[in-house]
């Protein structure tokens, strides 16, 4: 296996984006809406939340991409791709909540 490179399609890519842009979607909401007990405030700011789903999805895309060929190569099997993706999709959500949560209590 090679190394992937930035942009190329594969396994980790595909589930990177995926996940980085459907939960980018109401990540910025998701503290807000914990914090004063209201759902509605998961989908409170649409605009935001657009642009957290292209940004994660992008995001997710690259690292998941280049993360998940890489530990498929040292771990030589199928699996690294989809450990990568995950961690690709998640560390934009992940940055969100916390972009979301610090807007909300300052």
């Amino acid at each position: 296996m090679k190394p992937g490179s930035i942009g190329e399609p594969n396994l980790a890519a595909l589930i990177g984006s995926s996940i980085g842009s459907i939960t980018g979607l109401i990540a910025i909401g998701i503290a807000p809406a914990i914090l004063d007990q209201n759902p509605r405030l998961m989908l409170a700011h649409p605009t935001i939340g657009l642009i957290c789903f292209v940004v994660a999805g992008a995001f997710g895309w690259l690292v998941g991409g280049l993360l998940g060929s890489q530990l498929a190569q040292r771990r030589r099997m199928r699996k690294g791709y989809i450990v990568g993706g995950l961690i690709g999709g998640l560390i934009p959500f992940a940055a969100f909540v916390f972009l979301g949560w610090f807007l909300w209590t300052h």
